[in-house]
């Protein structure tokens, strides 16, 4: 049956998350000024959020290759589309977060985009299309529906139906634990009560960034909620530190990125 216990990756993604939520709750009572450095296009919180949604597409492209490669399962079916829609999955949202890179390599918008996207920007969440905006009917409403239901409903009735557990691991996907929903959505609600900036959403970016990064890394990787997992007997010293090693790296590499801006050095 699909385990869907708790990781010891949970109190990573505690920490990681209360740190970044801490920096922007004390910018937004005290330095406004600091949380418009912090929140900024192209700075750390853009790019962290980009760098997670690649590695965790990275990741994933390695799952993919140990699935169909070495473990020679079929590609087309519904585990092995499933499998590859989550990774091309984060790819788009890791590109739409940085615009596909129009911003750093100051290209012109086409007419389409000029005309309907909010921000003249190449990207598909902030276009509006006959008076719908896209980023609060598909990237807001519906990416709200679809997240919660993945988050907490199914998982609360798989719970009870071992059949519905079975089945989603069989087709390539996985549950998050709740445990680690639970944190997600109180970091959630943490952000709209306490962060009072124009651009506090990408304080709600950056902890569904973690939030899924951890546990894929947990799913797919150590197999902590599926059946074939990459390395699941990879002792918790090397799993574990690997993983904390690795966010102070992405950490250090969006700092310097988003204040070594490839387009300026101002705010």
């Amino acid at each position: 049956m699909l385990a869907m216990k708790t990781s010891k990756l949970f109190y990573i993604q505690v920490v990681w998350t209360s740190i970044i939520l801490a920096i922007g709750i004390y910018f937004s009572f005290t330095n406004q000024e600091l949380l418009t450095r912090y929140t900024k296009e192209d700075g750390f919180m853009e790019w962290f959020t980009f760098l997670l949604f690649v590695s965790t597409f990275l990741f994933m492209a390695l799952y993919n290759y140990h699935y169909f490669f070495q473990l020679k399962k079929p590609l087309f079916n519904t585990a092995g589309l499933t499998l590859i829609g989550v990774q091309f999955l984060f790819f788009f949202g890791a590109m739409e977060e940085v615009s596909w890179f129009q911003r750093i390599a100051d290209i012109q918008s086409s007419d389409f985009f000029l005309k309907h996207n909010a921000q003249a920007e190449t990207n598909l969440h902030n276009l509006t299309i006959n008076g719908v905006k896209i980023n609060k009917l598909i990237f807001g409403k519906i990416l709200f529906l679809v997240i919660l239901s993945h988050n907490l409903f199914v998982p609360l009735i798989a719970r009870k139906k071992k059949w519905l557990a079975e089945w989603i691991d069989k087709n390539g996907f996985f549950l998050p634990p709740l445990s680690h929903t639970f944190f997600y959505i109180a970091a959630a609600i943490a952000i709209e009560l306490f962060i009072d900036h124009d651009r506090a959403k990408e304080h709600l970016e950056i902890v569904g960034a973690i939030h899924y990064f951890i546990v894929i890394y947990a799913a797919y990787g150590l197999g902590y909620l599926k059946k074939v997992a990459l390395f699941p007997k990879a002792p918790a010293l090397f799993s574990h530190g690997f993983l904390i090693a690795f966010i102070l790296l992405l950490s250090l590499v969006s700092w310097i990125l988003g204040n070594l801006s490839l387009k300026d050095f101002m705010l």
